[in-house]
């Protein structure tokens, strides 16, 4: 993993490593499977997650895929993002956000960036699409890892816990981040019955698809 790779993500190293360790679990628990990373802000867990997927499966990765809008909201910029242009404190998510994540993640064949919300992307997979890379047609389902971390209250998290889930291979990991943003979000999830634990004091909670 570069240097810089956890700089240009806005976690803390705990969450980082969570995060990474989470990657391996997946990939190790379904090989060949989908990535996915709905949030992507600069691009530094998606880079870490890519670094990860060229050391296991070496010049021919299986697709990682980031999901996110971008736009003009506000955006807290800590300490750990100061590398990027020497500013912190309050800033906005904007099109230099989009900017940054293309040219770290840039050098990567196997990303594929989708500018759609979260529904809009589910929509897309709910419709059966296909995904292109090494020129053939993979359909867009069959993911061995996926992390939640773009919109963080409970009526989004529920969304796409309960439209992805099912579209989490057999071995596969899911990280949902910042369940406790929201006061409801983990009721909500526990309401669905579909099991899975808290980490980091409750900032993180993980689903393990056997």
């Amino acid at each position: 993993m570069s240097a810089c790779a956890r700089e240009y993500s806005d976690m803390s190293v705990e969450a980082y490593a969570t995060v990474m360790a989470a990657v391996a679990d997946g990939h190790r628990g379904a090989p060949d499977g989908l990535s996915l990373e709905i949030g992507t802000s600069r691009g530094g867990t998606a880079l870490g997650a890519l670094q990860q997927l060229r050391r296991i499966y070496g010049p021919e990765p299986p697709p990682f895929i980031t999901v996110d809008p971008y736009g003009g909201k506000a955006h807290y910029r800590t300490d750990t993002t100061a590398c990027l242009d020497g500013a912190t404190g309050r800033g906005i998510y904007s099109e230099s956000f989009y900017q940054h994540m293309k040219r770290v993640l840039a050098e990567f064949g196997n990303h594929h960036h989708f500018s759609l919300t979260s529904t809009d992307f589910i929509s897309a997979l709910l419709a059966r699409a296909n995904l292109w890379q090494y020129g053939k047609p993979r359909l867009l389902s069959g993911f061995a890892y996926i992390l939640l971390d773009g919109d963080h209250n409970a009526t989004t998290i529920d969304l796409e816990v309960v439209h992805l889930y099912p579209h989490l291979c057999s071995g596969g990991v899911m990280l949902a981040d910042d369940v406790n943003h929201d006061p409801k979000t983990v009721p909500t999830l526990r309401a669905r019955g579909l099991p899975f634990e808290l980490l980091l004091d409750g900032r993180m909670a993980i689903w393990r698809k056997r």
